[in-house]
């Protein structure tokens, strides 16, 4: 009688298989989980009946059953694997490159170990006769065992993030795998499982699997996130415009005073203040950037040696000049044990660390903030941890989980947190937070980056070795859009006393140029109308290889994001010069090109 049943069994998987791959979009746009669930429940299936014939007809009926088992032993491996993608799909609903990477993490996880749990069963003395699993081979209920508890544990933290009725339809399913499971042990020489996973496949299939019910709730998933989306935007927007006028506020304001005013040394300290605003109104604008490419899955990390104790001394020196306005003590603390070079992004470090001081700061009245930077040192790999405590108002256990994400909060943006974190898991680390409401907030941030260097150089200031040179007989060609622009790049030349040529476009530099090559240096804006900086270079490559003349360009753009330096550079200009113009950035080229040329 179990022979026919398990016939009638196969006969209805058969049925579903091919109902299944019926539908177009299953068959492209399946659920790659429940295809290879709806075809390991086929394959147990065909090889019970050659187990059960092999016991009949006594021709070595042991391989097959343990192929058997090994067939049961996947097959719940990947249903715990397809607990876990709906876990993901609601974890990163928005964030496909993420959550194609943590799949395939757990794809590759689930291989390794399916590529074990063969073997073991093979080389095992587990007895089969009657389909009977005798109880003192137990390494079967093991495996079964392990992958139950990982669904359960998968089940219980998905409870708040999963829609109820799917959780629901997925702890149903658990219950009925625990089920079976007990009633195998009950009734050995019934075949419980293979019978109760035709039921689990067909539940799943009417339940999760059906495409009608998908578009349903994928259509209900979608009205949601849309309006979630409406509602951060609208919040972002919000605090984005706060951002954005505080310091163009002081931008705005300084200039009209400094229009009305015969102090000079007033006017100098306008100006540094004027200063400061901009680099804040530069690092929004930068913040919103890096958020709207890592939400796109784009951003990459430039990994480069770099000395450690520049970077801490870059953020040390930011971080001074945010707090010169308020009463709090600011210490220090750095092991001396630290490599000298490091093999990593030191610049997304930077803006981890000081996004997180920059909250810090802002949050901050009254009493401490302090940094303290070790390393634990392995024999090539170095773990940086960086912790950061100040003595705001911090936050209270229930927004411990939302401090990363930016929100309509008007008290809390936390825009800066939320890019902290994720250029952090981008660099394969992680931030921990520990709070202690109204008392002390500490950050703790860990990155691993490969050392390059032991030992110890005490740092060069770039500013003490900034001495611009006279050069009256070098010219440089300046090709930008924007007049304001270009007479900002003719004042940072002046102490240079180098002869300055200006165009306006990219075709009027090629009007000059058909005219006269003598140049010593082109600083060219990339992004401009009618013709592009990278079109105009490589006009000017192609004239150069036909006229035998040679002079070096350098792009001159607000395009800053991260690895846009090496495509300048594969394209084929010299060297790059982002904007704002750092002049001593400026000094370093015009040295390497004027100064220093043959």
């Amino acid at each position: 009688m179990a022979f026919q049943f398990q016939l009638l069994g196969l006969l209805i998987l058969v049925l579903l298989i091919a109902f299944y791959y019926a539908k177009k979009e299953n068959f492209v746009h399946g659920e790659g989980s429940f295809k290879m669930i709806l075809l390991t429940t086929y394959i147990m299936q065909l090889l019970y009946l050659s187990t059960y014939i092999a016991i009949k007809t006594e021709s070595n009926p042991i391989w097959f059953g343990k192929c058997y088992l090994i067939s049961i032993v996947i097959w719940f491996s990947l249903y715990t694997m397809y607990d876990i993608v709906q876990f993901l799909k609601a974890k990163y609903p928005s964030n496909e490159t993420i959550l194609n990477q943590k799949k395939i993490m757990v794809r590759n996880s689930f291989i390794a170990i399916n590529l074990f749990t063969p073997l073991i069963i093979l080389i095992s003395n587990i007895q089969i006769k009657e389909m009977i699993i005798h109880e003192e081979h137990n390494i079967f209920m093991i495996f079964i065992g392990v992958y139950l508890l990982i669904d359960f544990i998968m089940i219980l933290k998905s409870i708040k993030k999963i829609p109820t009725k799917k959780w629901i339809h997925l702890f149903v399913m658990f219950m009925i795998e625990t089920l079976l499971l007990e009633l195998q042990t009950i009734y050995p020489n019934l075949p419980v499982i293979n019978t109760g996973v035709i039921l689990v496949v067909l539940y799943l299939y009417m339940t999760l699997e059906n495409s009608n019910v998908k578009e349903l709730e994928t259509l209900k998933l979608e009205r949601d996130y849309a309006l979630k989306q409406s509602m951060n935007k609208s919040a972002f927007l919000k605090n984005l415009s706060h951002e954005i006028r505080t310091p163009l506020n002081t931008i705005d304001g300084f200039s009209q005073v400094i229009l009305d005013s015969n102090s000079i040394e007033e006017i100098k300290g306008d100006i540094k203040d004027i200063r400061i605003a901009s680099k804040d109104l530069i690092n929004v604008i930068n913040g919103m950037i890096d958020l709207s490419i890592i939400e796109s899955g784009n951003l990459e990390i430039i990994e480069e040696n770099y000395n450690v104790y520049d970077m801490i001394d870059n953020i040390i020196e930011i971080s001074k000049s945010k707090m010169k306005d308020k009463k709090i003590d600011f210490t220090v603390k750095i092991a001396k044990d630290i490599p000298k070079v490091l093999l990593g992004d030191s610049d997304r470090i930077s803006q981890v660390v000081l996004n997180i001081m920059m909250n810090s700061i802002k949050y901050t009245d009254k009493g401490n903030i302090s940094i303290e930077i070790e390393s634990v040192k392995s024999s090539s790999r170095c773990r940086l941890k960086i912790v950061i405590k100040d003595t705001s108002k911090g936050f209270k256990k229930e927004e411990l989980n939302q401090i990363f994400e930016y929100n309509d909060r008007e008290e809390k943006n936390n825009l800066g947190l939320s890019i902290a974190k994720h250029l952090t898991e981008l660099m394969n680390g992680k931030i921990d937070v520990d709070s202690v409401y109204e008392k002390e907030t500490t950050f703790t941030v860990t990155i691993d980056q490969k050392i390059i260097s032991e030992n110890y150089e005490e740092k060069v200031d770039k500013k003490k070795i900034m001495k611009p040179f006279s050069a009256p007989e070098k010219r440089i060609l300046i090709v930008d859009d924007n007049k304001l622009n270009l007479k900002v790049v003719r004042k940072l030349l002046a102490p240079y006393e180098v002869e300055v040529v200006e165009a306006n476009s990219g075709k009027e530099c090629l009007d000059i140029l058909d005219k006269d090559t003598n140049f010593d240096l082109i600083l060219m804006d990339d992004l401009m109308p009618e013709m592009s900086g990278t079109e105009t270079l490589d006009i000017i490559k192609k004239i150069e290889r036909i006229d035998g003349y040679y002079i070096p360009v350098v792009v001159l753009t607000a395009n800053a994001f991260t690895g846009m330096k090496e495509k300048y550079l594969n394209i084929g200009f010299e060297d790059y010069l982002s904007k704002p113009i750092d002049k001593y950035e400026l000094d370093r080229i015009l040295k390497k090109y004027l100064k220093n040329s043959k």
